[in-house]
């Protein structure tokens, strides 16, 4: 068909992540992300990090002419960020009574499925 462009493509991805994280081990209100522990004896923690996380792409499309200037055209991308962990201190006071401990975190690798369609214009 010599109408159709058929391509793969791949190479280094980024983007910014941002990973939040609540715990509490007291079986009352969970501990949410504004920061704010229940009341009652509970170990709590509440936390956040971002950063810019680093990866791969891979896909491929289709590209097919119409007419002599306009073409249309789908494309699949698979990106992966990977994951991370990470151990953070948990702040004084927020749990009375407690002396600081850390919490330790171990985040999935971050996937993404992109799906595109267009078309295009060609001068």
């Amino acid at each position: 068909m010599p109408n159709l462009l058929v391509y793969g493509t791949g190479g280094f991805a980024y983007g910014h992540v941002k990973q939040s994280i609540a715990y509490n081990n007291n079986t009352g209100t969970p501990a949410d992300f504004d920061g704010i522990c229940p009341a009652g004896p509970a170990t709590c923690y509440v936390g956040s990090s971002s950063r810019i996380a680093t990866g791969w792409t891979v896909g491929g499309g289709l590209e097919y002419a119409l007419m002599n200037h306009w073409t249309i055209r789908a494309e699949y991308l698979y990106v992966n960020l990977g994951g991370n962990g990470l151990t953070e201190s948990v702040v004084g006071g927020v749990t009375p009574g407690f002396a600081p401990s850390t919490i330790n975190a171990q985040y999935n690798d971050i996937a993404l499925h992109i799906a595109r369609v267009g078309a295009n214009y060609k001068f």
